[in-house]
C-alpha cells in the first residue's frame, strides 16, 4: 500500500468509527426520545372531542360550575377564598365557553344555526373572561354586570334551542332553575 492509500484507509476507518460511536451514543436517547414521543398522537387526541354531546358538557360542565358560581354572586365576597372561588368558577366557564364556539350544537342545533350558536359561545367565553378579571381586582359591580351578561348569552341559545325539551332559562340572582 502506498503512503496516500494508508492515510486514506485510516482516515476512512476514523470516521466510520466516530460515526458508529455517535449512532451508539445516540441510540438511548433516540429510543427513548422516540418511545416517549407521543406529539403526533397527542396532537390528534387534543383536536379530538373527548365527548361529542353538547348535552354531557352542559350536564358535566356547566351546569354545577354555573351553580357553584351562582351560589358565589349572590353578595360579594367577604374574604380570599370568596373571590377564589368567583375567579376559578369564571375561568371555568369562560375557558370552556370558548370551547363550545369550535363545536356544532347537538341533538339537532338551535333555530338560528351555527353562527349564531359560534356568536353566543364566544359571548360566554368573553363575558366569563371579564368576570374573571373583575374578580382578580375584587371589583364586584364588574363582576355582577359581567356574571348577568354571561347568563344571558347563555339564555340566547337556550331560548333558541330546538330540542325536544329546551335548556331551561338561567336566573343569576334569585330563585331559577339553577338551584
Amino acid at each position: 500500500m502506498t503512503q496516500i492509500s494508508t492515510i486514506a484507509v485510516v482516515c476512512a476507518a476514523g470516521v466510520l468509527l466516530f460515526l458508529a460511536k455517535i449512532a451508539v451514543a445516540d441510540a438511548p436517547n433516540k429510543q427513548t426520545a422516540e418511545e416517549n414521543d407521543d406529539s403526533s398522537r397527542l396532537t390528534t387526541v387534543q383536536l379530538e372531542p373527548i365527548e361529542e354531546s353538547i348535552s354531557a358538557h352542559m350536564e358535566h360542565i356547566f351546569k354545577p360550575s354555573y351553580r357553584r358560581l351562582k351560589a358565589l354572586m349572590q353578595e360579594e365576597p367577604g374574604d380570599v377564598a370568596g373571590w377564589k372561588g368567583i375567579r376559578a368558577e369564571a375561568l371555568l366557564l369562560a375557558e370552556n365557553g370558548g370551547h363550545l364556539a369550535a363545536r356544532r350544537p347537538s341533538d339537532g342545533g338551535i333555530r338560528d344555526g351555527v353562527e349564531y350558536w359560534r356568536t353566543n359561545s364566544g359571548k360566554v367565553r368573553n363575558h366569563g373572561a371579564d368576570l374573571y378579571r373583575a374578580a382578580k381586582e375584587k371589583d364586584f359591580d364588574t363582576a355582577t354586570r359581567s356574571f348577568r351578561a354571561m347568563t344571558n348569552s347563555c339564555n340566547a341559545c337556550h331560548e333558541a334551542s330546538v330540542l325536544f325539551g329546551s335548556p331551561p332559562l338561567l336566573s343569576p340572582f334569585g330563585a331559577g332553575v339553577t338551584d
